[in-house]
């Protein structure tokens, strides 16, 4: 069969999991582009019609770091991308071909819109993936001025909730991640804490934010407040501060590179008190690099327990168990599939207009990563998880 080729976006996965969501019946497209006037809800299966129809080649920009200090983010998101790809690349009864054009950050926020003009004039993808909350602001405006869908993952940062209606946010906003942890470090009767924090990250500063005001809410107090920047990669002046303050914990909130080094940092420098962190703890490369400096550490996090099966696929093709991020990008591409499945008619090609209504129409999802319920604004909502590292492995606190 002949391959007819254009840029669109990405169909259905046939991996890991089933899958489901919810959706409204589909409209007739209005005039002006809007999200929301979901009322009622069905339900279906994440797999799409096996009749035949033409085999088309689909692409997709995906703008993350994938070398530099923030590298650990995109090689999470790229293998749990490309997992993804190769169930609808593998499965004969998807006439659909998907490839990736990665775009490299380079880990530094300067480079993203550059890669975004590009994907969306030279390679006129309709469909965008960015990472962090930083790059995905500076995406967003031009993804709405081209009309080109965005969904953002690792990416917290309250301004994409209203960033616009091309603009669907794969992740929660921050303020719930600080106020359960100053929840969880007053049931154990941790009163008093300093914190050091990534101020270069929203996502970081607005959960940092929750968990000072929820902590001191609580009865708590606050000993001592650090931040950092980017490039920092000595802590010990600031952890001294907060040590002297004789905390019964440290709480550490910043990217995945931040988070390894400070733990260590704060365990040579013969802490011995409890440590607090967020959604950078959860991560098994953190905590390898950490070595037994994040024993007992508590987190919470958006991320739940990988299934069996996709631990699974992953062991078999990479060799190693998920990495962070990397089931919220399974599902996020499914995500996609599952809006171009409704967008596509099997002749018209899906422009960013049909696959934003599409979307649009989108109220659940479940996948690998749990289950994300998406506002009117595309903007996903997810349950959150209270871990702590035991013998050298993280796990959930049931």
């Amino acid at each position: 069969m002949a391959i007819k080729k254009y840029v669109i976006g990405l169909l259905v996965i046939a991996a890991a999991g089933s899958g489901y969501y919810a959706y409204t019946q589909k409209p007739t497209l209005p005039p002006a582009v809007t999200k929301g006037d979901i009322t009622a809800t069905s339900t279906a299966s994440s797999t799409v019609s096996t009749e035949p129809m033409k085999k088309e080649s689909v692409s997709i920009g995906v703008i993350i770091p994938l070398t530099g200090a923030q590298a650990a983010y995109g090689e999470g998101i790229k293998e749990g991308l490309d997992l993804s790809a190769d169930g609808i690349n593998n499965t004969a009864r998807f006439g659909i071909h998907i490839n990736l054009i990665y775009e490299d950050t380079q880990s530094d926020v300067k480079n993203a819109p550059a890669a975004a003009r590009k994907l969306t004039s030279k390679n006129n993808v309709v469909a965008l993936i960015t990472a962090l909350s930083p790059i995905s602001l500076s995406v967003a405006p031009i993804a709405e001025e081209t009309k080109t869908v965005l969904l953002t993952m690792a990416s917290l940062s309250t301004k994409l909730n209203t960033a616009g209606p091309y603009v669907f946010k794969n992740d929660d906003i921050g303020a719930p991640i600080g106020t359960v942890l100053a929840g969880e470090a007053i049931k154990r009767g941790l009163m008093t804490t300093g914190t050091i924090f990534a101020q270069y990250n929203d996502g970081v500063v607005e959960y940092h934010d929750s968990f000072l005001k929820e902590f001191k809410t609580k009865g708590g107090v606050i000993t001592g407040t650090e931040v950092f920047n980017a490039d920092t990669t000595d802590f010990r002046t600031a952890l001294k501060k907060l040590i002297a303050g004789k905390p019964a914990a440290i709480t550490v909130m910043g990217l995945q590179r931040d988070c390894a080094i400070i733990t260590k940092q704060v365990r040579e420098l013969g802490y011995k008190g409890q440590l607090l962190g967020s959604l950078c703890f959860d991560d098994p490369m953190v905590l390898a690099a950490s070595t037994a400096a994040m024993e007992g550490a508590v987190m919470t996090s958006t991320n739940g327990v990988p299934t069996v099966k996709f631990t699974e696929l992953t062991q078999k093709k990479y060799g190693h168990d998920p990495l962070r991020w990397s089931a919220e990008a399974f599902d996020g591409l499914r995500f996609l599939a599952l809006g171009l499945a409704r967008a596509y008619d099997g002749k018209t090609p899906v422009t960013g207009y049909t696959l934003q209504n599409a979307l649009a129409l989108m109220t659940m999802f479940s996948g690998e990563a749990g289950e994300a319920t998406f506002d009117k604004d595309g903007n996903a909502h997810r349950a959150l998880h209270v871990k702590e590292v035991k013998n050298g492995k993280i796990v959930e606190i049931k």
